[in-house]
């Protein structure tokens, strides 16, 4: 399963859903065969926005905070832009600085996902 954004978050909660600790369907041979690849996943373990702030609520706008994208039994690999604020949010959010360059990494990175082709992701692990 892949996703990006948005559907990286639907992916990270169906990995909570298909937990195979809490789920009935770990013996099919199809669970046993899936694994994830997310790529500016804002549930990102290590830096998403969502995972930053988990807890918080903006109703208004139809914004939960989620937490990050579990640590299970499946594969899973997450891409992310560095500078990105959606998927690299500041670790400490309190330095402003670093604060103003997640937002304007949200507005210039955010959406670069797209534009990455097989070859550039190859030279991310050269």
């Amino acid at each position: 399963m892949s996703g990006e954004s948005q559907s990286a978050m639907i992916a990270s909660l169906v990995m909570r859903s298909l937990n195979p600790t809490n789920s009935g369907a770990a013996g099919s041979p199809y669970f046993n065969n899936l694994n994830f690849s997310l790529v500016g996943n804002p549930m990102n373990p290590n830096g998403g926005l969502f995972e930053r702030f988990v807890g918080l609520s903006l109703p208004s706008l139809g914004i939960e905070m989620y937490g990050a994208t579990p640590d299970n039994a499946f594969p899973t690999k997450i891409f992310t832009i560095e500078y990105d604020g959606a998927a690299d949010f500041p670790r400490y959010p309190i330095n402003v600085l670093a604060d103003l360059n997640a937002f304007m990494g949200i507005q210039s990175l955010h959406g670069q996902y797209a534009t990455l082709t097989p070859s550039s992701l190859l030279q991310l692990f050269r």
